[in-house]
């Protein structure tokens, strides 16, 4: 069944759920009536006390309502949820409207951005999320309406406010929800927090999830197709077998936005740090025409690595002068003891550079202790570090957790996994991207992920892709040789496949700089297929 036909002629179907943002004060109205009727029929509220459940945090919430359509009859609100902004009050004039319509008393002010941190506390994910420039929300006040809650519906409203966070930029959210529903949230892509405990809201226990919007897999992806319409259409449409509340299910796999509607990662590109390092090459002649990064800025590549103290100190300036003009970041790989790291700081003070430190270490050797001062060191110098976990993929739980926890002491906010030797398959890939992923949003600590991956195996534009499906948020790539996924078809399946942009002229001068500089062979004919495969396009779902 093709998706994207069935929601554009939705007579196709008699029966039908339909999500969609809720604004109107009569929208309004009739979601805190649904609320006050499912918590009176749950005993939280007495059935008699007031007709409509309106609190403080309503006042700051976007809200997303699930209808039942059927024939000519008018649709029915069944289902709704609500995200709490940190700031903002996008509903305020319908909620003023309503109160003043209803009769009903204004709730009071709220005490804190969520009802979250006024139960339990969360500074520490709250000061995250402003430092890492992620916009984080709490999803709550999810009900249903007691003849529908025994179907799917759940799943499809928990994926439809997904949808309308991501609508508006938001990527992270905090919840709190009954212990006996951990499960069904994790399912949903939610991760309980470790450590947290629980807490108690009219006489109900509650346990803390996250969930990184970033980072959905499988069936959870379908609140990435709840985005695209809640987008593009203003609703999501989803048809029933029949009245009996069962959902036709969605073939994640075969919609035509998927696989990778998710997002398209950064891209950092490591040819500089592989290539031989002859006395041609590494000049300053070479290194100040600045041509390659002029490449890397045409196909849209953010940041690239070197490697400074194997640089010649002129070619070192002149990169750094160069990525700052254009807008590139440098990650430097340095070992944990490097010393010499303050010439690096004065560098980046001096062109204004955006220099990161890719601190390496050996996860089955390197002691975190060093790994820990090195961190501290680049935290003194202000600059910003990676923490690079090289032989991640060899390494069990019982040796990667003691890193990952030095790390968390740390507070390192990027970490790349490298599998180093091009041992490990697109599944592992995706488990062990998890597994880390897990470790640091249970404790509170949302962290950017990176994705490095040799070649040796032939695997590694395979696995490059698993981690962008498993929520790698940057994926370090290379033109120079066979050691890491070529960048070249890096770029063309992530166009090809998540839509990202590339452009024709900016192609051919990143594979004529490699012709020319690095004696690059297209040995695969890549530039005879540019026609058939590249096109000017807007990325799709971001």
């Amino acid at each position: 069944m093709n998706l994207l036909q069935h929601a554009a002629n939705p007579s196709t179907q008699s029966h039908q759920l339909c999500f969609r943002e809720l604004s109107s004060s009569e929208d309004l109205y009739q979601l805190f009536r649904l609320r006050h009727l499912v918590y009176s029929n749950q005993g939280y509220w007495d059935a008699q006390s007031r007709h409509l459940d309106i609190d403080s945090y309503d006042r700051h919430s976007r809200f997303v309502g699930a209808f039942y359509r059927s024939g000519d009859r008018a649709e029915e609100l069944i289902g709704g949820s609500r995200l709490i902004l940190a700031e903002g009050e996008p509903n305020g004039q319908a909620l003023d409207r309503l109160l003043q319509e209803s009769g009903a008393k204004a709730p009071p002010e709220r005490r804190c951005a969520f009802t979250a941190q006024e139960l339990m506390g969360f500074e520490q994910i709250v000061a995250f999320a402003q430092r890492a420039k992620r916009k984080l929300v709490e999803f709550g006040r999810t009900v249903i309406h007691p003849e529908w809650q025994n179907g799917k519906l759940g799943v499809r409203l928990v994926y439809a406010i997904y949808g309308l966070s991501l609508r508006y930029g938001i990527d992270l959210g905090l919840a709190l929800v009954p212990p006996r529903l951990v499960g069904f949230y994790s399912r949903c892509g939610c991760h309980l927090l470790d450590g947290k405990g629980s807490t108690h809201y009219t006489h109900t226990e509650l346990a803390p999830v996250v969930v990184d919007l970033h980072a959905l897999v499988g069936e959870q992806r379908e609140a990435l197709i709840a985005h695209h319409y809640l987008q593009q259409d203003g609703a999501w449409i989803v048809p029933l077998y029949d009245q009996s509340n069962r959902l036709e299910p969605l073939p994640i796999q075969d919609h035509p936005l998927l696989p990778l509607l998710r997002h398209s990662p950064d891209l950092e590109d490591a040819t500089l740090s592989e290539i031989d390092r002859s006395a041609d090459l590494w000049s300053p002649g070479l290194a100040g025409q600045l041509s390659y990064l002029e490449c890397l800025q045409d196909i849209g590549v953010s940041s690239l690595t070197v490697e400074p103290f194997g640089l010649h100190q002129e070619s070192m300036e002149r990169l750094t002068e160069g990525a700052s003009r254009l807008g590139l970041s440098l990650s430097c790989r340095v070992s944990p003891d490097q010393p010499g790291l303050d010439s690096l700081a004065q560098l980046a003070q001096r062109f204004g550079a955006r220099l990161r430190l890719l601190v390496q270490a050996d996860a089955l050797a390197a002691p975190a202790e060093t790994v820990s001062h090195c961190l501290e060191e680049a935290r003194r110098l202000g600059l910003a570090a990676t923490l690079w976990m090289n032989r991640a993929s060899q390494a069990g739980p019982e040796i990667l957790e003691p890193i990952l926890a030095q790390a968390l002491e740390s507070q390192i906010e990027c970490l790349c996994l490298s599998d180093s030797q091009g041992i490990i398959d697109p599944g592992g890939v995706a488990q062990l991207i998890a597994h880390v992923r897990h470790y640091f949003l249970s404790r509170s600590w949302p962290i950017r992920i990176e994705w490095h991956g040799s070649n040796q195996g032939g695997q590694a534009l395979a696995n490059a892709l698993a981690a962008v499906e498993a929520g790698a948020d940057k994926i370090h790539s290379s033109l120079s040789d066979c050691r890491s996924v070529p960048m070249q078809h890096l770029l063309l399946h992530l166009h090809q496949m998540a839509g990202r942009t590339l452009t024709l002229p900016g192609f051919k001068s990143y594979l004529a700089w490699a012709r020319q500089n690095l004696g690059w062979v297209d040995s695969e004919g890549l530039e005879s297929r540019i026609p058939e495969t590249i096109v000017q396009t807007t990325k799709v779902g971001s």
